[in-house]
Parts: C-alpha cells; structure tokens; sequence
C-alpha cells in the first residue's frame, strides 16, 4: 500500500523538530561542507530567522503515517512586521561569505519587489528527509505555497537555490530564473571561497508570477 502523508501549517511545537530536520540535511550539503558549517551552527541561525515569522502562517510541515515530520516548507511576507527575536543573530564565521552572497541576491532581486506587506512571498527554505525524496513531496509543498499565496492577494513568490537538486523542480512548477551569482565568480574579502563547486553552477533567484493559470 501506498504511504500516505499529511500536510498541514507548522505550530511552534514543531520548532525543535524541524531545526533537527533541516541542520541534518544542509549541514551535508555541497555548499555547507565546503565553508565547514557544522549541524549546530546551522542549527543556531535557521533557528534565529524560523522564529520570528512562524506566527505569519506561511510555514509548512509534512508527517508520515507515523506522525514523524519528514519534510518542511518555511516563507515569510517579505514586508510584514517581524515578531521580536528571542535571542541575538548567532555568530559564525565560517557562515559569512553565504550570508554575503545570499543577502547580496536578496537585496538586489527580492526586497525591490514589494513596497508593503501582501505583495511578496519568500520561501526562506525547504527541505525533505533523504529518506522520503523522489515521492513528489518538495513540489507539494511548492504548489501548496502557490495557493495559498493566490489566496492571500499576493503578486508574487520568490525564491533562492543554492544546488541544481533544488532549482530543478521548482522550475518545473513554472519558476522563472531572476538573478544568480556564479560560485566560480563570487568574492569574499577578495578571496573566491566557493571556486570548487563552479559544476554546481552558483546561487539562483526564482520567482513565480501570482496571476499564472496553472
């Protein structure tokens, strides 16, 4: 028989779960590894940018028959009034040349989009255990956030990738492709940080128009 799953909006009791879940798999990722970001580092900063938003509605959890969270979809309102973090912006070193590169996309192709809050959505994150990956999970969670933006007036979703793997199937749910910073290009404190993984192409900003049919 067929596992079934369950989609429903993320509670704040979720929080420890999916912090476990998400550190878990991006601390392994290409681009993770190379810059030796380790599982608590991770773990520390998603935790710092998850907890405020949670109370605009946008985040997503995914339980398997056993009601063990196994995948999760994180957005925000990219102009709506942020509830006050409960501790300081986590200091890691070896995070800050992906900090400069994503906030670099972030500022030049996101934050121009909107002027006030209902205009933009941002999927801050998403994330499916290995163990469920290739079951159409990730591109439920992305359609599901399509609909719920429509519902909710908003003109657009935007996105930023960091690995092929990502991008792919985001673009086949009709993202388009707004702006990239090549790995083999980027510079940080005139070094290139991320020149060994110039295969994997670089970060990539995506965004999806509200008013598509489909």
């Amino acid at each position: 028989m067929e596992e079934t799953f369950t989609y429903r909006p993320m509670a704040v009791s979720d929080l420890s779960i999916v912090l476990d879940l998400l550190s878990a798999t991006f601390c392994n990722e290409p681009l993770e590894a190379i810059a030796g970001i380790s599982y608590q580092d991770f773990r520390d900063m998603v935790s710092f940018e998850i907890t405020p938003i949670l109370s605009q509605g946008f985040c997503q959890v995914v339980q398997n028959q056993d009601g063990i969270i196994i995948a999760t979809l994180i957005a925000n309102d990219v102009c709506a009034e942020r509830s006050s973090a409960t501790s300081s912006c986590p200091s890691c070193e070896n995070y800050l040349p992906i900090s400069a590169m994503i906030n670099s996309l972030y500022q030049q192709h996101v934050a121009p989009l909107a002027q006030r809050s209902g205009q933009l959505l941002y999927v801050f994150i998403a994330c499916v255990s290995p163990d469920y990956q290739r079951r159409g999970i990730l591109k439920t969670l992305i359609r599901r956030s399509q609909a719920q933006a429509r519902q909710n007036g908003y003109l657009r979703i935007t996105t930023i990738t960091t690995s092929p793997a990502s991008q792919r199937p985001i673009m086949q749910l009709g993202y388009e492709i707004i702006g990239q910073i090549n790995y083999c290009d980027f510079e940080y404190q005139g070094k290139r940080p991320f020149s060994e993984l110039g295969h994997l192409g670089g970060a990539t900003v995506l965004e999806w128009d509200c008013s598509k049919s489909g």
